[in-house]
């Protein structure tokens, strides 16, 4: 399978360009605001690369513990893997913050971008599909149904 097909890829690189049209934005709204600095690019860049990369672990973990076939092993290999990634995660964006090097509201709304953008990925599926499905035949109501 071609990277380009990978499905764990796609994902990722949509996860990564739909975080960093937001990051975008959100520094525009910090210049805006008069309050951009470099403490909101690093808040937002850093942690942006941070996401997108656990993200793509997070796939890349999936992949290898449903390969391996007992559900329950897998079940305990992602669940072992997210808590890991989750405290690596935290522990350096709190240093960074901790340190100065993030403007905190930067970095903590950069670490909410993969799910606003799963959530409306969900969203634009579900329309999608309901706008492309017509309905049965069942369901389609015609003048005579009405007149009853």
């Amino acid at each position: 399978m071609s990277r380009k097909n990978d499905p764990v890829v796609r994902t990722t690189l949509l996860i990564g360009a739909g975080s960093l049209a937001l990051s975008l934005v959100m520094q525009a709204i910090f210049a805006a605001l008069s309050r951009y600095n470099l403490e909101v690019f690093l808040g937002s860049v850093i942690p942006l690369v941070l996401v997108v990369g656990n993200f793509f672990l997070m796939g890349v973990t999936v992949r290898r513990a449903t390969a391996q076939g007992d559900p329950e092993h897998a079940k305990r290999m992602v669940q072992a893997s997210q808590a890991v990634r989750t405290v690596v995660l935290c522990a350096l964006v709190g240093a960074g913050i901790a340190l100065g090097w993030f403007q905190w509201i930067a970095a903590v709304v950069t670490l909410l971008f993969p799910r606003i953008i799963i959530l409306g990925y969900q969203i634009h599926t579900i329309y999608k599909g309901r706008r492309m499905t017509a309905p049965a035949e069942s369901e389609v109501q015609t003048d005579d149904d009405n007149r009853q």
